[in-house]
């Protein structure tokens, strides 16, 4: 009986927490993720409007076409990564000075091969580091423990690329860049083309916090806190009323005793 009383309970200051926060916008109003939502800190990540903001290493700017067709995997703009002279020569950009050391972090992009591939073939998603501390001062790749970088891509169709990295690096950074690349086929294959489309590095949902709640809004944590507070406290109160309805019991109980004596 006391436990569903308690449960009873619950649900009342859910509804209240629910109202409070305003349902019509979700279980808590205009806060309706748990962990805030993360910010993309690659620049120009679509291709909206042309392709500011990345470069191929090795290469020039002849080595990246802005395509706007309709084709894209969002509809609209995307990139063509073409005439390349050797397999590291990747679609690059540079986030060193973005990135929190010891923070985690996932990663997506979406990739499509182009014409000239006669096979389906793998494209990588990688990392290039440089610190004064690690490895001797010298350029690292696909280091952080980055995990889910690859993926089989095809001509027909959009694949997407998702992983994550931890970023670890002691002494100076000098130098973090993320590449998309098909570092897969022979060099003679190299200038196959391949496409590129929103592209994204966020930091991991737990590393996230949540902003403060605005006006008429109750963030998830002061909601829960609310809850277990009131809880709590009719509990509290629902045992004092117990304890004096079997106080009364009891001293009902002896008067008649002693009437019946008399």
């Amino acid at each position: 009986m006391f436990k569903k009383r308690l449960k009873k309970i619950a649900c009342i200051v859910l509804s209240t927490a629910l109202a409070v926060t305003g349902a019509g916008t979700g279980l808590f109003g205009n806060t309706a993720q748990v962990f805030a939502e993360s910010k993309n800190i690659l620049d120009n990540p679509s291709f909206a409007t042309d392709t500011s903001g990345w470069y191929v290493t090795g290469g020039g700017a002849d080595n990246l076409v802005y395509t706007a067709d309709g084709k894209g995997h969002d509809g609209d703009g995307y990139v063509k990564v073409t005439g390349r002279t050797d397999t590291w020569n990747s679609l690059t950009q540079n986030i060193t000075g973005k990135v929190e050391n010891g923070t985690e972090y996932d990663f997506s992009c979406w990739v499509k091969l182009g014409d000239e591939y006669t096979a389906e073939s793998t494209v990588k998603a990688g990392l290039t580091t440089q610190s004064a501390g690690d490895n001797g001062g010298n350029e690292e790749y696909d280091g952080w423990g980055i995990s889910g970088n690859t993926v089989t891509a095809s001509k027909g169709k959009w694949t997407q690329i998702s992983g994550s990295f931890k970023a670890n690096w002691t002494g100076d950074l000098q130098k973090v860049e993320f590449k998309v690349a098909d570092e897969s086929v022979a060099k003679e294959a190299c200038a196959n083309s391949f496409y590129v489309d929103d592209l994204s590095i966020t930091k991991h949902a737990d590393q996230v916090i949540p902003p403060a709640g605005g006006a008429g809004q109750v963030t998830p944590p002061a909601a829960f806190l609310t809850i277990r507070r009131l809880a709590r406290m009719q509990a509290a109160g629902l045992q004092q009323r117990r304890i004096r309805q079997s106080w009364n019991l009891s001293m009902t109980g002896r008067d008649m005793m002693q009437e019946a004596v008399m």
